[in-house]
């Protein structure tokens, strides 16, 4: 296994916070996109309050806020790419997967995806 970057913790699920944005869509498309924002940060560990403030913070910047009393089917498919990038960096993980992130995205929303990507990056 290798070593996770500046921790020396082995990469591995139990030792390593991380997020996973998959190619393929895991929203749920019946279900209220802040309900499952929420539900997803807490299988991660939020509680319900900070969930919450991290949903907004991310809907705000990845501009989807007018969506987020939508269900998921109503959205087009890269404002569920957008949708589903935020479920994956909501709980602030250590380590972000990511699996085809422009997937859907238009060249202004990919722009705009990769400077926040970049952000996260320089965060750390």
């Amino acid at each position: 296994m290798e070593k996770f970057h500046g921790t020396g913790k082995t990469v591995e699920r139990k030792n390593v916070n991380f997020g996973y944005l998959p190619e393929e869509r895991g929203i749920y498309p019946k279900t209220k996109i802040y309900d499952q924002l929420v539900y997803f940060a807490k299988l991660k560990g939020m509680t319900k309050e900070e969930a919450d403030k991290e949903v907004k913070k991310w809907a705000q910047k990845l501009k989807v806020e007018e969506y987020l009393n939508m269900n998921a089917e109503k959205l087009s498919k890269g404002n569920q790419q957008k949708i589903q990038f935020i479920t994956a960096i909501l709980h602030d993980p250590e380590l972000i997967v990511l699996d085809e992130p422009f997937s859907g995205l238009d060249p202004v929303n990919t722009e705009n995806l990769k400077e926040v990507i970049l952000e996260l990056v320089k965060a750390r």
